[in-house]
């Protein structure tokens, strides 16, 4: 699917909470003014980050694949400038495609964290030995949702490649003056173009789609809230427009 020394991305058989110490009727932000509590919410327009950033994931993705047309149709001609300016736009929209499946995936960890409790020996030992992010993550999955060993193992697995694209995108690689091969032109180009493309911002748009979907309808939290949040997660994920034909 790209760069080298990655694992199969494969499906994983797997809420909507107000930050802590904001209060039910909302906050108004009205710039240089002081907060100040607003008189009612509508429940349907309360933000959930974690459906909100998987339907920017699935946007960006629709985007990624008009874009690959559009390079597929400036790389038979021979304009130069053209090409390059294909090239960029698939790489934009994949690598926000891919950017936005990790923030999701963070904040559904994010939330969960905050209703499990985690040993304090364990997360002293995670920072000692500088424990991968995907690890800590499939732990906060595993505890909050009573996931089996054999779903905690798959679900780290998908965990490991979505967060590692991910962190492609924000920090830098050994290989970033490397060209190398691109699997569909055939010819050597700049690392960022292979990684970031359309074909890879559909599969991890997928095993994001399907993991967080699968986590929503499949866990088996003892938190009844948790429960709670998750079926409300599942009912925003069914609304994203295109959504079924990522977690299918």
């Amino acid at each position: 699917m790209g760069p080298p020394a990655s694992h199969p991305v494969s499906a994983v058989p797997l809420r909507e909470d107000a930050p802590a110490g904001v209060a039910s009727g909302g906050i108004v932000l009205p710039f240089g003014e002081e907060p100040t509590a607003a008189g009612s919410t509508v429940p349907a327009a309360c933000f959930d980050a974690v459906s909100k950033w998987l339907e920017i994931a699935i946007r960006y993705a629709s985007d990624a694949q008009v874009a690959k047309h559009a390079r597929v149709a400036a790389w038979e001609g021979t304009d130069e400038a053209a090409r390059a300016a294909a090239l960029e736009w698939e790489f934009e929209v994949s690598m926000q495609a891919i950017v936005a499946c990790g923030v999701a995936v963070d904040s559904l960890s994010d939330m969960l964290q905050t209703r499990v409790e985690l040993p304090r020996l364990l997360i002293d030992k995670w920072r000692e030995n500088r424990t991968p992010h995907c690890i800590r993550v499939s732990e906060v999955f595993g505890r909050a949702l009573s996931l089996a060993p054999k779903a905690t193992t798959a679900l780290h697995q998908n965990l490991s490649e979505i967060l590692r694209f991910r962190d492609l995108a924000v920090g830098a690689t050994a290989k970033a003056n490397a060209l190398i091969l691109h699997p569909e032109l055939q010819t050597g180009i700049e690392w960022r173009f292979v990684y970031f493309r359309c074909e890879n911002a559909l599969t991890i748009v997928r095993a994001t789609s399907r993991l967080v979907w699968g986590l929503a309808a499949s866990g088996k939290p003892r938190d009844p809230e948790v429960q709670k949040y998750l079926d409300a997660v599942r009912s925003r994920i069914e609304a994203i427009p295109g959504s079924l034909a990522f977690r299918a």
